[in-house]
């Protein structure tokens, strides 16, 4: 494949509104990109002006290669029986139907409209992959995956891009960030087993902290600009409450599926028995002090324009700590795993009072 992808100088305005602008990069053969942010931001319309549906508000987008664009619309008709659904573009595409890389070949002649969310997803890639396009174009493409099809998704960007294919991958999902950057990682430094095994549990632990980060703008913004801390406030419950609650619902929703997704980020790091169970304790350890910051940085920025880059530049030196405690406890021993403790405790102890006396500073 020779297939090129490149923005120069991008702007994107929708509605009157620029989502974002200036954004320059240039991917090649085995390339891969992962956009991330909160639903608004402009992945989307990212992804269509790569894929020739969307004009640029300025700057210029160059593409070489075809290419297959996975959307939230699946695209399959809902009245047909997945074969023939996807048939239909295996046949204007000149190929045949990818059941079996999807595990759909038992659905084959069930009606699309009668498939869960997660076989429409499996079905939706599986006409991106018998498409054999070069750039592949997948927004969101975990929704409604569970951890198996995150890592069989995985393995189909892995092979896309071995085989000289270019994805682009927009995500919210603090799991699908976790795995996609353990997937990126073993191509950006090369396939030395020796190498990847000493240090993809520093990797690990680096994508942990990014993916605990990446929803930091939903944890206390919308609540705040809907009024429904004002509702809480006026109820008298306090905001250290309301926080500590939030603490609690950020960690479950990334810290037990993040362990999860670790077992398959262990086998494209090759990490051995002992080191994965060294990781997942120092996951269970660490990722409640991830939350714990994470919502106290959710706190500071609420209401801020561009409180991403602001909660990256408030977030990431805080959390220095736990990524050096958690990354050191796969060879320290038992005082890596104490000191691990001892910062996350710290911050969950601290941290619904930082947060909460944050948020009634942004409802005055």
């Amino acid at each position: 494949m020779n297939a090129r992808l490149g923005f120069d100088a991008v702007a994107c305005a929708r509605g009157g509104r620029v989502l974002f602008e200036d954004l320059s990069f240039a991917l090649g053969p085995g390339d891969a990109a992962v956009v991330t942010g909160p639903n608004g931001v402009g992945k989307s319309s990212l992804l269509r002006i790569a894929a020739g549906l969307l004009r640029p508000a300025s700057g210029s987008a160059v593409r070489e290669g075809s290419v297959a664009l996975l959307s939230e619309a699946h695209a399959l008709d809902p009245e047909r029986p997945l074969g023939a659904a996807l048939g239909f573009w295996a046949g204007m595409d000149g190929t045949v139907p990818a059941l079996d890389a999807l595990g759909l070949a038992h659905l084959e002649a069930v009606p699309v409209r009668l498939l869960s969310t997660g076989q429409r997803r499996r079905a939706a890639l599986a006409r991106v992959v018998a498409g054999g396009a070069e750039i592949w174009l997948l927004d969101e493409p975990a929704n409604g995956l569970d951890v198996a099809g995150v890592g069989l998704l995985e393995r189909l960007v892995a092979a896309h891009r071995a085989g000289g294919g270019i994805a682009v991958v927009a995500s919210h999902q603090p799991v699908a960030f976790f795995l996609l950057t353990a997937c990126l990682f073993p191509f950006a430094i090369g396939p030395d087993a020796a190498l990847l095994s000493r240090v993809g549990g520093g990797v690990v632990w680096a994508a942990a902290l990014l993916a605990a980060l990446l929803p930091v703008e939903r944890l206390v913004a919308p609540d705040l600009e809907a009024g429904v801390l004002d509702q809480l406030a006026v109820r008298g419950v306090p905001m250290a409450l309301v926080a500590a609650a939030k603490v609690v619902a950020h960690w479950l929703s990334f810290g037990p599926p993040l362990m999860a997704a670790a077992v398959v980020a262990a086998g494209l790091l090759d990490l051995s028995g002992a080191t994965l169970l060294r990781v997942e304790l120092g996951l269970l350890i660490g990722t409640p002090g991830l939350a714990a910051l994470a919502v106290v940085t959710g706190a500071l920025v609420a209401g801020l324009r561009g409180a991403g880059a602001v909660a990256g530049l408030v977030m990431l030196p805080l959390a220095v700590p736990l990524l050096i405690f958690g990354a050191g406890a796969l060879t320290g021993g038992a005082g890596a795993f104490k000191l691990l403790g001892a910062v996350s405790l710290l911050l969950l102890a601290g941290a619904p009072f930082v947060a909460g006396a944050a948020i009634r500073a942004g409802m005055d």
